[in-house]
């Protein structure tokens, strides 16, 4: 398992997560999450397939980064 998949898995199963991260860290964070959001077929393939366009949504507060997978129908 990826080192940030289970982040990634936690976000697409909740719709939502948050998580505490040094600030130094955000960038490499987000960018990973990205990453697994791209290389997850399986996800993509399902939400083509059930017609629904998902929007990863990013906010920070101090060192907190806040997670949101939004639908557009």
């Amino acid at each position: 398992m990826r080192l940030y998949q289970p982040l990634w898995n936690m976000i697409k199963s909740n719709l939502t997560h948050s998580i505490e991260v040094p600030i130094d860290d955000h960038a490499k964070v987000i960018q990973a999450v990205k990453k697994e959001r791209a290389i997850d077929y399986g996800w993509k393939y399902w939400a083509l397939e059930s017609g629904l366009t998902f929007i990863l949504k990013i906010d920070i507060e101090d060192s907190v980064i806040h997670f949101n997978l939004t639908t557009n129908l």
